[in-house]
């Protein structure tokens, strides 16, 4: 990673800001990273997930709010044990969400326009499940395909179903979430 590491973002155990690539302390094998601001998270060939960089809202997902300058391996909805079967990775502002092998897909972080999907404004430091989106794993990141995808903006995201349809949550202002009206909607709703 490179750029601002005023939050420890980058993950090479500082907060010194680099122009060129650092190498991310302790964590090889990766087959999905993304960053939003002042955090990052990458998935792991074994499917474990990692995050580091800043918490306050509990974007890390290991339970707390502590930030950290080094990966730290994202815990399961109980707290007790880990996520696992990660497939990607995708960060929001303050928040993250990571899609796994038996296309569930899990948010944890700020939630105060209903961004992590669960039909609450309740912030997590641990995941919860978006509700609606069973089936086969969502691609998450930039998509190749606009039918698989997933799209994380500032305050709402969507997730494209390998059946074509589209599902949207969170903040709905300017209608972003493209369902005809302008109500935040804390649980996914169908993009027309």
């Amino acid at each position: 990673c490179w750029g601002l590491n005023n939050k420890g973002q980058l993950g090479d155990n500082s907060t010194t800001d680099s122009e060129v690539p650092v190498q991310v302390s302790g964590l090889t094998g990766v087959v999905s990273i993304d960053g939003a601001g002042t955090s990052t998270c990458a998935v792991k060939a074994d499917g474990s997930v990692w995050c580091w960089g800043e918490n306050n809202k509990g974007q890390l997902g290991d339970g707390s709010t502590a930030d950290s300058l080094v990966p730290v391996q994202v815990k399961d909805a109980s707290g007790t044990g880990v996520l696992a079967d990660g497939f990607e990775v995708g960060c929001g502002k303050q928040r993250a969400c990571a899609s796994l092998g038996d296309g569930t897909l899990w948010c944890w972080g700020l939630n105060d326009k209903g961004q992590l999907g669960d039909g609450s404004k309740d912030d997590s430091s641990l995941p919860v499940q978006v509700t609606g989106t069973s089936g086969p794993p969502a691609t998450l990141g930039s998509a190749a395909s606009p039918s698989r995808g997933y799209g994380d903006g500032d305050t709402h995201a969507c997730v494209g179903q390998f059946d074509g349809t589209v599902l949207c949550w969170g903040h709905n202002n300017n209608g972003q979430l493209g369902n005809g009206d302008t109500n935040d909607q804390l649980a996914p709703v169908q993009f027309f």
